[in-house]
């Protein structure tokens, strides 16, 4: 399981929070500056996998003007294209 966010400014990451299981041993992990939407406060508990979770992902989101628990945010309203460097 993994709960994982990242803040990109101009194509360069500015911002990132993520909380994993590896094996058997969860991970905490945060860089660069902490933003006005995020709430620290269970940053430091003392159990990891409790530090970031989906429920404050959807909030960081929400505040950001993102609605992400609607089907139609994951929808395209363009055409989309990936590419993958091998």
């Amino acid at each position: 399981m993994m709960h994982y966010f990242d803040g990109i400014d101009d194509k360069n990451k500015i911002r990132s929070v993520l909380c994993y299981l590896d094996s058997n041993k969860w991970v905490f992990y945060t860089k660069g500056e902490v933003k006005y939407f995020e709430d620290e406060k269970p940053y430091s508990a003392r159990i990891k996998k409790n530090r970031f979770n989906r429920k404050m992902i959807i909030e960081y989101c929400n505040k950001l003007g993102c609605d992400i628990t609607l089907d139609s945010f994951w929808k395209a309203k363009n055409k989309v294209f990936s590419i993958i460097r091998n």
